[in-house]
């Protein structure tokens, strides 16, 4: 089953089912692509970040030894950078990106090269990243989100005009920070 924050339109979709197969009550086949106009449906992960499902597509299989229903499910849209990210409060990233659900509800999929378009203000000083991923993956009993970025952080000197320069490297989970 799909966490609550899913929204209903994606917990419950109405899809078209090609090459259908049907066995002991449950269904095998395709899933005709379907789309969601607008800015999509929003999936929250953690506090502020997010994806908005544009189109999914996947199939549909029965395991016949389990007598279980099994699917892979893919999901196409755009990411929202977590808040301390952005440039905006509502900014949305426009990178065609594929997550994966398996049948446990448990996502999997990568989002690369995401970079806010402004340094990001960490108070003492600014940080322009260059590189970035958000890795989606679990084990047996968790989902993970992995933010990982690098950047460039510029810090003022103590002489006026100059700074210091350092380049660094964050990794975070963002569903527990």
């Amino acid at each position: 089953e799909l966490p609550e924050s899913f929204p209903p339109e994606l917990k419950n979709p109405r899809v078209t089912i090609l090459n259908a197969g049907f066995w002991s009550g449950k269904f095998s086949g395709s899933l005709e692509p379907k789309l969601f106009t607008g800015d999509g449906l929003r999936i929250p992960f953690g506090e502020s970040a997010g994806f908005y499902v544009k189109e999914i597509l996947g199939s549909l299989s029965v395991d016949t030894i389990l007598n279980k229903q099994n699917f892979d499910i893919k999901l196409r849209g755009d990411f929202q950078l977590p808040e301390f990210m952005r440039c905006s409060s509502n900014e949305v990233q426009s990178l065609t990106s594929t997550l994966n659900i398996n049948s446990k509800g448990q996502i999997s999929g990568v989002i690369n090269n995401f970079i806010p378009r402004c340094p990001l203000n960490i108070g003492i000083g600014k940080i322009n990243v260059v590189s970035s991923s958000l890795e989606f993956s679990f084990d047996a009993s968790e989902q993970f989100i992995i933010l990982d970025f690098s950047g460039r952080l510029k810090l003022p000197a103590q002489t006026p005009g100059d700074s210091i320069v350092a380049n660094g490297n964050l990794r975070m989970n963002l569903l527990r920070g």
